[in-house]
């Protein structure tokens, strides 16, 4: 079943701590949509922190 999740992250580009909300099936699915959806053109994200809402 599909768990909502709150993503912590910062990108290298600018370096700044950003969140954001995603609907995954666990935490580890959760990191990859973020950085599927944010990392462009070389910019590496940095999963901070995973949290269940």
């Amino acid at each position: 079943m599909a768990k909502r999740y709150t993503v912590q992250f910062y990108t290298t580009q600018p370096s700044v701590i950003k969140s954001t909300n995603v609907t995954a099936s666990n935490q580890s699915d959760a990191r990859y949509q973020v950085k599927k959806r944010f990392a462009s053109n070389g910019v590496i994200i940095h999963v901070v922190s995973v949290t269940e809402i």
